[in-house]
């Protein structure tokens, strides 16, 4: 009886502390996937402070094109009024 009172108790060690390791490495899985989220959320902020400095120099370049439209337009029209009046 008491080499099976002494067996159980081993098991039940046993299986203590098999349940303890795999509880340190759940612990250490999240703790590396919480960091790596971390990691993924810095460079997500980073990208997105890069494409709101593109679409602003894109914003930017568009309103020169526009700029430099009118300013041909209105070229063409003083050369058609000024080919109107010598002509």
């Amino acid at each position: 009886m008491e080499e099976l009172s002494t067996q159980l108790f081993a098991e039940a060690n046993e299986m203590v502390a098999e349940e303890r390791r795999e509880r340190k490495r759940l612990e250490d899985e999240r703790k590396r996937l919480v960091e790596a989220v971390e990691a993924l959320e810095r460079r997500v902020g980073e990208k997105e402070g890069r494409v709101e400095g593109l679409e602003k120099r894109a914003r930017e370049r568009e309103g020169r094109w526009e700029e430099l439209e009118r300013r041909v337009r209105r070229g063409e029209r003083v050369r058609g009024l000024l080919a109107e009046a010598g002509g």
